[in-house]
């Protein structure tokens, strides 16, 4: 049996202009499954006073044992995002979590977007 409990959101913004993960949720919390999966739901926000250009930035959401974004943390979902984002606009996009992918415990949800 695979029971998740304690899923939250930690959110690191990196590079220029000021790129931050201002929302990260699940479809299910506590996730407890057997079988099935659950949806992570994000949003990129532009926190800086300059234009993100569309030359590609990279969020990456992770499982971890702890609160703290980790490269050794179970890998998620990653994307490069290639658009446009003036000083306060978002963009946003899902990721399926299987859940029987990892092994049973206690994972905070971490994000990381960098340019």
């Amino acid at each position: 049996m695979l029971i998740w409990y304690s899923i939250t959101k930690t959110c690191e913004g990196v590079g220029e202009p000021d790129l931050l993960v201002s929302s990260l949720t699940i479809s299910q919390n506590p996730v407890v499954q057997f079988s099935g999966s659950a949806t992570v739901s994000w949003t990129v926000k532009n926190g800086g006073t300059m234009v993100a250009t569309p030359t590609g930035y990279s969020l990456q959401i992770r499982l971890s044992a702890d609160d703290s974004y980790d490269e050794s943390d179970s890998l998620v979902g990653q994307t490069q995002i290639y658009m446009e984002l003036l000083s306060g606009e978002t963009v946003s996009g899902t990721y399926a979590l299987e859940p029987n992918d990892f092994s049973p415990g206690d994972y905070f949800l971490v994000a990381m977007v960098d340019t």
